[in-house]
């Protein structure tokens, strides 16, 4: 299994980037998209696209709390 470097690289992409799965996997070395899904789902338990989304509801209710 890939390890947690690539995993760390992927969290920072995924958090401030709009990039395609497809796009990070690469950037983050792994050898595929594939292979970052199933990496992500055995360490986190959930997808890259659902990290993402649940990241970016987070920080979008911080701005707004800090906005108002």
């Amino acid at each position: 299994m890939t390890g947690a470097p690539h995993l760390v690289a992927v969290l920072a992409l995924l958090a401030s980037g709009t990039d395609p799965i497809e796009v990070v996997a690469e950037g983050a070395g792994f050898g595929s998209a594939e292979a970052m899904r199933r990496a992500f789902q055995q360490r986190l338990g959930l997808s890259p696209t659902h990290y993402r989304a649940r990241f970016r509801t987070a920080a979008a209710g911080a701005a707004a709390q800090v906005d108002g």
